[in-house]
């Protein structure tokens, strides 16, 4: 149909009130974001969200909606946006910001939403949306996969992904070009977008737990230095295999457990080197290495001068730069 929309305080036309008249089968989102990056427009009309019409399932041979995961609705928005209440749904709801930036406010909680972030709000989740231009699409959606999808997740997830935010584009763009029987699609299509989000979820969530028992590791480490460490018992410990415990810990911190060990105990024999009178026999022992000669042999390859040289020394080793950054 003919859409009539309105604008208060354009900057660019020096007028506080207008109104646009935009023809049959135009993107209001688009159109909205033409006019403000062409600077004929600062203020957006307010959006509306579209219900899919149910003849989309109705006429389909396969039925009605899918009981597992549906779309309700997908609408698209570009311009400011400032609520003067919070809001919430009573489906699940993916925002994806195509470009732009908006402020998510959740609880007591304001994250700043920018170009290719995605975040999932739980039902009823009562949430406020904030910025002066961002052009995003909802995705409204239930279903009985999508709680069982979803569970574990808070009232509001994130995650960064170009893909996931085309994908969801293209989903809106199929829904408003493609007339007829086409809500199987839109359902299948939907499942396959939650799929990928929940898995980008999960996927960061390893991340950060595989972070976290590397740090676990070195601390480790660090308060073991006087004592005989094996690779073996570290992993044990953290319960994976040594193989997935080597590759990890190298990943982070950009040595093998063997080497880093090494370097570990190098690094506190300076320290001691710089601030006590030990021997170096002493000092050897402190850090774990039994033998004087294998360790005066490995300080030297590792920090460039026999440890005899470094008593004293507040700073890095002369001409060689910090040995523990090499």
């Amino acid at each position: 149909p003919w859409r009539l929309g309105g604008w208060t305080n354009c900057e660019a036309s020096g007028k506080d009130h207008g109104c646009l008249l935009f023809k049959p089968d135009w993107a209001i989102a688009a159109t909205c974001a033409s006019l403000y990056n062409s600077s004929m427009l600062r203020q957006s009309i307010s959006p509306i969200v579209h219900q899919l019409d149910a003849a989309l399932w109705t006429t389909s041979p396969y039925g009605g909606r899918s009981v597992e995961c549906s779309p309700l609705y997908i609408d698209r928005y570009a311009g400011g946006r400032k609520s003067t209440a919070p809001n919430s749904y009573r489906c699940w709801e993916l925002t994806a910001v195509v470009s732009g930036s908006i402020q998510l406010t959740v609880g007591k909680t304001t994250t700043t939403m920018c170009k290719n972030d995605l975040f999932l709000l739980a039902p009823h989740a009562r949430h406020v949306e904030e910025g002066k231009m961002a052009d995003t699409i909802w995705l409204g959606f239930n279903g009985a996969r999508v709680a069982a999808a979803a569970h574990g997740l808070g009232p509001v997830t994130v995650v960064r992904s170009h893909a996931l935010v085309e994908s969801v584009e293209r989903l809106w763009l199929f829904a408003r070009q493609q007339g007829g029987a086409i809500g199987p699609e839109l359902d299948a299509w939907t499942a396959q977008i939650l799929a990928e989000f929940v898995r980008l979820v999960r996927q960061s969530d390893g991340k950060a737990r595989a972070s976290d028992w590397v740090e676990d590791a070195v601390r480790s480490i660090e308060s073991s230095i006087s004592e005989p460490i094996r690779v073996s018992e570290l992993a044990h410990r953290l319960q994976c295999s040594e193989g997935h415990f080597c590759r990890v810990f190298r990943d982070r911190t950009g040595y093998p457990p063997v080497t880093y060990i090494v370097r570990a105990r190098i690094r506190r024999a300076l320290h001691l080197l710089q601030h006590t009178d030990w021997t170096i026999a002493k000092i050897a022992r402190a850090v774990g290495m039994a033998s004087p000669f294998y360790f005066s042999r490995t300080f030297r390859r590792i920090a460039g001068k026999n440890p005899s040289e470094c008593r004293g020394q507040s700073g890095p080793a002369k001409g060689r730069g910090d040995p523990m950054t090499r």
